[in-house]
C-alpha cells in the first residue's frame, strides 16, 4: 500500500492510527511527486490520540520549517506525537527535514526503526530538529539505526526515555542532550559520526 500526500498537506489523528504492513509489503507514506524535496509534505500529527501503532512502515520527504514574518521558525517533524502514545516498530524514516519523530510528553515505543538522511537545513544546534526529538514523556528506543542525520536524538523538557541496544553512525551530533533530563542509555554503539559520544 503506497499512499501519497500533495505539497503542504498534514495528516491529523486525534483518534488512533493502525498502520501494519509486512516486511516484503511495507506501507509507504510518500510525496505525490517525482522529484520532491525533502519537506513535501507536512507530514502526521498525532494530538491527545493513544493506541496508535506503526510496523513495517516507510515515511519519507516530510517535516516543515515555516518562518513567519519576524519570528522564530516554526518546526514539524515527519511524526509529531504530542500529548498522544504511538508504537513504531521496524519502519523507515527517511530523506525528511528538519525531523523524523517529536515526541512531545509521550509515553511511546520506538523499536527496530531505521532513520537515514533526516537534515536540519542548518538551523542552529539548539532548535527543535533531529531525527527523534524527545521532549519530556518517558519513551522507550531500543534496536534502532541512526544514519546520515544532522542529529540522531535530540532530549529535552525533562524527558526520562530508556535508550538502549541501537547504533547511531556517520551523524553530524549522535545524541544531544539539552537542560534538565534524565535519560538512561545502555548497549549503545556510535561510530563514525563527526562526535562518538552525548553533547550536553
Amino acid at each position: 500500500v503506497t499512499l501519497k500526500f500533495n505539497q503542504s498537506i498534514r495528516l491529523t489523528i486525534e483518534g488512533k492510527l493502525t498502520a501494519i504492513g509486512e516486511v516484503d509489503k511495507k506501507i509507504v507514506l510518500t510525496a505525490n511527486s517525482d522529484s520532491p524535496p525533502p519537506n513535501y509534505w507536512w507530514g502526521i500529527y498525532f494530538l491527545n490520540s493513544s493506541g496508535n501503532q506503526l510496523e513495517n512502515v516507510v515515511v519519507n520527504y516530510a517535516g516543515k520549517i515555516y518562518t513567519p514574518f519576524y519570528e522564530l521558525p516554526i518546526i514539524w517533524a515527519a511524526l509529531q506525537v504530542e500529548n498522544s502514545e504511538i508504537s513504531v516498530k521496524n519502519s523507515l524514516l527517511e530523506n525528511s527535514l528538519p525531523g523524523g519523530i517529536w515526541l512531545v510528553n509521550s509515553t511511546s515505543t520506538i523499536e527496530g526503526v531505521e532513520f537515514l538522511n533526516i537534515k536540519n537545513s542548518d538551523l542552529p544546534l539548539f532548535y527543535n530538529t533531529a531525527a527523534l526529538l524527545i521532549d519530556g514523556g518517558t519513551a522507550e528506543v531500543k534496536n534502532s539505526t541512526f544514519k546520515g542525520n544532522s542529529k540522531g536524538i535530540k532530549i529535552s523538557g525533562r524527558a526520562s526515555p530508556r535508550i538502549e541496544n541501537n547504533t547511531f553512525e556517520e551523524n553530524e551530533t549522535p545524541i544531544f542532550l539539552e537542560g534538565v533530563s534524565y535519560p538512561v542509555f545502555g548497549e549503545n554503539l556510535a561510530r563514525n559520526n563527526n562526535l562518538d559520544g552525548i553533547l550536553v
